[in-house]
């Protein structure tokens, strides 16, 4: 037989035509058919992918959580938001940034992936924002803690935002570190009033 492996595409012709028949049945028939589906999910969204970014945007969310078919591969999610930044893509250009400052799927690299949010969210990137206030806020990714600007970015990402990819879950965290920053500022205004009385 040899070492070597190879794609029996006749079996697999023969065990789908079984399984179509009612030949075949059961739980096994059930995993089959999940994965088949998910084989066809992903081929579509590859497919996609020359239509523009949003199948793009499908593919790097594929493989960075392990949905649509995909494996979960952070390198190869990363070397998606580089096409789709490649492309012109803010969301690509956001995600991208992300990747580097946090290291996924590729060296961190503080300086570019901070460059890459920065154009983003000034392109109108609500995740590019929030991941720019929150590195002001907490002194991530490089940045020095400055509360004025992580404010600024909060409320942008919160507002009208021309590329809104960014989740309920996170945008409701946004919310949270912007109501704390504006409470810790009204404290220190009411600390400097109370002072010079």
């Amino acid at each position: 037989m040899g070492d070597t492996l190879v794609p029996a595409t006749q079996i697999k012709s023969l065990i789908e035509t079984l399984i179509e028949n009612g030949v075949i049945q059961g739980d096994l028939v059930e995993s089959w058919n999940k994965k088949s589906q998910q084989m066809k999910e992903k081929e579509e969204l590859l497919q996609k992918t020359n239509d523009g970014n949003e199948g793009m945007l499908k593919v790097v969310e594929g493989f960075a959580r392990g949905v649509n078919g995909f494996e979960k591969n952070r390198p190869k999610a990363y070397r998606w938001c580089q096409k789709l930044h490649d492309v012109g893509s803010v969301k690509g250009r956001a995600r991208l940034g992300e990747y580097l400052v946090k290291g996924l799927g590729t060296q961190k690299s503080f300086t570019l992936g901070m460059l890459h949010l920065g154009q983003a969210a000034f392109a109108g990137s609500d995740l590019a924002a929030y991941l720019l206030g929150y590195a002001f806020a907490k002194g991530k990714y490089g940045m020095p803690v400055k509360e004025k600007e992580a404010i600024f970015w909060f409320r942008k990402c919160l507002g009208p935002c021309a590329y809104s990819h960014l989740s309920s879950k996170t945008k409701a965290k946004a919310q949270e570190h912007l109501n704390e920053l504006l409470d810790n500022q009204n404290r220190g205004s009411d600390e400097g009033s109370a002072s010079s009385d």
